[in-house]
């Protein structure tokens, strides 16, 4: 996995976990808060994700020494063209696509312009990561697996050493079959309602 691939899923592993945090049972958890994320996470995930394609078809032009026509401007669409007229197996049609989705995005007029949802982002990564195969920056289409534990310590008689009654550790992550890609930890105490 080159270096490229692996900041594609990085972020495909961020999308992923997410896209679940919201639905992790919480005593202070907000059905406002999930829900707001919900519709604003995706949009700012595809910013994300064209970003590193943009860097992986910069790079391949690169790499493969392709030679850059004369007058057309460095963007993301002309770096799609480039690409796919020597990687036939590229979909240029789906990438420009994908751009003009992530220029919705980025540049929106008005409340609600450029909204994504997380299946589509979904699909968006799949057929980034298709593209990335395509370039040999990744092997073949790995499956990402997301993971949430949560530990509790209840403290009934007494209180932790913070003076919390409640204590939980929260880990969540994203592995590569049985490799860790990326997790993150959070540990929470929840204090006595008296105090």
């Amino acid at each position: 996995m080159t270096k490229l691939g692996r900041a594609l899923l990085r972020v495909i592993g961020f999308a992923k976990m997410m896209k679940i945090i919201p639905t992790i049972a919480d005593p202070t958890q907000s059905p406002v808060k999930g829900a707001l994320l919900g519709l604003t996470l995706p949009s700012t995930l595809i910013l994300s994700l064209v970003a590193v394609l943009d860097d992986g078809l910069a790079t391949y032009i690169d790499d493969s020494n392709l030679p850059w026509p004369p007058g057309k401007r460095r963007t993301l669409s002309s770096r799609i063209d480039v690409v796919s007229e020597h990687l036939t197996e590229l979909n240029s049609a789906r990438l420009q696509e994908i751009r003009k989705l992530r220029n919705a995005v980025a540049h929106a007029g008005e409340p609600g312009d450029g909204q994504v949802k997380w299946d589509e982002l979904e699909r968006i990564a799949d057929d980034i990561v298709e593209s990335f195969v395509a370039m040999e920056f990744l092997e073949t289409s790995p499956r990402l697996e997301v993971f949430y534990k949560r530990h509790s310590m209840l403290s009934p008689d007494e209180l932790g050493p913070k003076g919390e009654i409640v204590r939980s550790r929260h880990l969540i992550g994203v592995k590569i079959g049985a490799v860790l890609l990326m997790e993150y930890r959070y540990e929470v105490g929840y204090m006595p309602l008296n105090s």
